[in-house]
């Protein structure tokens, strides 16, 4: 509690965090009174800085009322391991509502956005929270002097010569929910791994409908891997890589697999439902934005953003989410790769690139969807 008759006060604690991480507050905040607004800030800094209530700003907004507000806050940590969550009041006219009312925070809660799923995805800390079916392994090997491993020492291993062999974990997902999983998968050429979501044993498919990529052998060296899923009525899940054949020769069997950097997040829905709302706005105000995501005044059909003023917006837009170095080159990149993947013609994605010929925008920019090949090879009977 901040007291009345006070213009001068602060109740906040320290918090340790991860830097350049995504935090979500949720707090509760009343001041018994409409016209009483008081501060919730979030500073970051060293923990000499936090104690000494200074550091940099990450959020700083008003709130208050006669009823108790809930508040909800997403902020990134940037460089900061420290945070302080403060209730800040200041006041210097003592006839002022703020003044003469008390202010009261409740239910403090900080907790990560978008919380990390896989537990010891690194392999780091050895058998810990995976489970494994035959010769699967979590393994610390060397090679020439090198550790095999992606990063640090220890990987996943589903080892050559046999045909039943998997690395899992159980976990309790969201009903009807999408999740991003992603690792860095080595395959001998020749053999296959299967990602999948399976029954929490392992024994069957995932209710409602399967859900399963295969990976196949680009010889010994790690690649970026990547797989969308969304869940249906059935939370209690298997994540599994798989190394499974029906034979006892050939690539799959005697091909080795290494996987590590697991991870799994739920897939964020909030830049779509940003866009929406930036949609509903501007069509209520009667903003005309020409079908441009990015808005000045002086834009037109022909005429977009200009370049200066983008690559400005997208250093500061860096900034808060904790990518520093953003650039907005980078957006066209993405950008090109999202319209490839909903079926524009490569020829009109030259076009908008501003590209002389095809070749630059497939060679520099545009990116091989493996799984979608061979989804579409397999369409096909020979």
């Amino acid at each position: 509690m901040l007291p009345s008759n006070n213009g001068n006060s602060y109740i906040g604690q320290i918090v340790n965090v991860s830097p350049n991480t995504e935090y979500t507050l949720k707090t509760y905040i009343k001041t018994n009174a409409a016209d009483a607004k008081v501060n919730l800030c979030i500073r970051g800094g060293t923990e000499s800085q936090m104690q000494a209530n200074a550091g940099d700003v990450l959020f700083d907004e008003k709130y208050g009322g006669a009823d108790w507000t809930p508040v909800e806050v997403t902020f990134n940590s940037g460089s900061h391991s420290f945070v302080l969550v403060s209730l800040v009041k200041w006041e210097e006219n003592t006839a002022s509502s703020v003044y003469r009312n008390p202010a009261y925070i409740d239910n403090v809660s900080l907790k990560l956005a978008n919380p990390e799923l896989m537990v010891n995805g690194d392999f780091e800390n050895g058998n810990n929270s995976w489970r494994k079916i035959g010769t699967a392994a979590i393994s610390n090997n060397m090679w020439e002097g090198e550790y095999i491993a992606y990063e640090g020492q220890y990987y996943g291993m589903l080892p050559s010569q046999t045909n039943n062999a998997a690395l899992y974990q159980t976990l309790e997902l969201k009903a009807n929910t999408t999740y991003n999983v992603k690792a860095k998968v080595a395959v001998q050429t020749g053999g296959e791994v299967i990602f999948a979501v399976k029954t929490p044993d392992l024994s069957g498919h995932y209710p409602g409908g399967t859900i399963e990529t295969k990976i196949e052998g680009t010889g010994l060296s790690w690649v970026d891997f990547e797989y969308e899923f969304t869940t249906k009525t059935q939370t209690s899940v298997a994540v599994a890589f798989i190394k499974w054949s029906d034979t006892t020769s050939g690539g799959v069997y005697n091909g080795q697999v290494y996987i590590d950097n697991v991870s799994l997040k739920e897939v964020s829905k909030e830049v779509e439902e940003l866009l929406r709302r930036m949609k509903s706005e501007r069509e209520e105000k009667q903003i005309n934005d020409f079908g441009w995501v990015w808005y000045t005044p002086y834009i037109t059909e022909e005429e977009c953003i200009n370049n200066g003023t983008l690559n400005d917006w997208c250093k500061k837009a860096g900034e808060m989410i904790g990518i520093p170095t953003l650039h907005n080159h980078d957006l066209r990149h993405s950008g090109s790769n999202i319209l490839k993947e909903l079926g524009m013609d490569i020829q009109d994605i030259a076009e908008l690139l501003h590209h002389e010929s095809t070749e630059t925008t497939i060679k520099h920019y545009l990116t091989v969807n493996k799984k979608k090949v061979k989804d579409n090879k397999d369409k096909f009977v020979f």
